[in-house]
This record gives structure tokens, C-alpha cells and sequence, in this order.
């Protein structure tokens, strides 16, 4: 009669213990986690600012984790945002903006404003999040162009997506 308690709790454990690594490895690792890291005194970082906003709120749709992670207070991050940056940055001299992407065992790192404003190209291409677009009357522009030809002109980002100018149609 005692062996057949231990054996019943044996395979109550054993249950649990599967039931554990099932729920890891086939529901957790296929989370896809998305932190933004910034400092709000970097003007690289507020410039991508509109943009992160704007891919924020697509997230959202696709159920897709974001984190917004503060490098200046790092320590108010979540574990989670934590550990992705100190896999990106293991001794330290972080840049910044940078996004890190992190789906089953990879993350993908996009390192300053040119390349951050790519995660949206990224994540249309592998998890179907629409990209972000800017607006002008009823003209869509992709923002990497817009971020891209504000740099080549020296003007500075714009500070929202529904312009009212337009460099795509200055162009000549």
C-alpha cells in the first residue's frame, strides 16, 4: 500500500514536472518580446521616439510584448528586459537607441537610429506586423524613408507621421 503512494505521487510529480516543460518550451518560447532601450536625454532616441510610438500600438494588435526600458534606470526595467540587454551588451557600454527582439533562443539587436527605424520592416517580414507608415493627405510613405531623407537633407526627424510637409514630394 505504501508503494503505491509513492508511485502515485511519483507520477503526480513527473506530471508536473512535463506539464512545466511543455508550457516552456511550446508556449513561452514562442512569445516574441520587444524592448525598446533609450535615454530621454538622447536626441537619437527622440527622434526614433514617433516611430517606437507608432510600432507600439501595432504590437499591440499582434499581441507581441513591448517593453520601453529607461538605460539611465535600468534597474526599474523588468528581469525580462534586463537579461535581453545584458545578452545584447555582456560587458556593459551600451548604445543607444537600441531594440532588442527576442523570439524562442534568438534575439535580434537593431543598434542606433537608422537601423532601429528597421524593426518594423523586421517584424512585417517575420511575425506579419504591419510596417509603420507616414501619412500625408491620403498618401502613405514607409517611416524608414522619411527618417532616411530627413539624415540626408541635415533637417531634423520629423516629430510626427502625419506631415504636412512632404520630402517625397520636394524631391526633384
Amino acid at each position: 500500500m505504501r508503494y503505491k503512494k509513492i508511485l502515485v505521487l511519483s507520477f503526480i510529480g513527473i506530471a508536473l514536472v512535463a506539464g512545466m516543460l511543455a508550457y516552456y518550451f511550446l508556449w513561452h518560447e514562442r512569445q516574441v518580446d520587444l524592448v525598446y532601450f533609450y535615454d530621454p536625454r538622447c536626441p537619437n532616441c527622440r527622434a526614433v521616439e514617433p516611430y517606437i510610438s507608432l510600432l507600439e500600438k501595432e504590437l499591440k494588435k499582434k499581441d507581441i510584448h513591448f517593453e520601453r526600458c529607461s538605460v539611465p534606470d535600468v534597474d526599474t526595467c523588468s528581469v525580462k528586459a534586463r537579461f535581453i540587454l545584458y545578452t545584447i551588451y555582456p560587458k556593459g557600454n551600451i548604445r543607444i537607441p537600441t531594440v532588442g527582439v527576442k523570439h524562442s533562443k534568438n534575439i535580434s539587436v537593431f543598434i542606433g537610429r537608422l537601423d532601429v527605424i528597421k524593426v518594423g520592416s523586421y517584424l512585417n517580414k517575420n511575425f506579419g506586423v504591419p510596417e509603420v507608415k507616414a501619412q500625408l493627405q491620403d498618401v502613405n510613405y514607409p517611416v524608414e524613408e522619411c527618417l532616411k531623407c530627413h539624415q540626408e537633407r541635415n533637417i531634423k526627424p520629423p516629430s510626427t507621421y502625419t506631415c504636412t510637409y512632404c520630402c517625397h514630394n520636394a524631391k526633384k
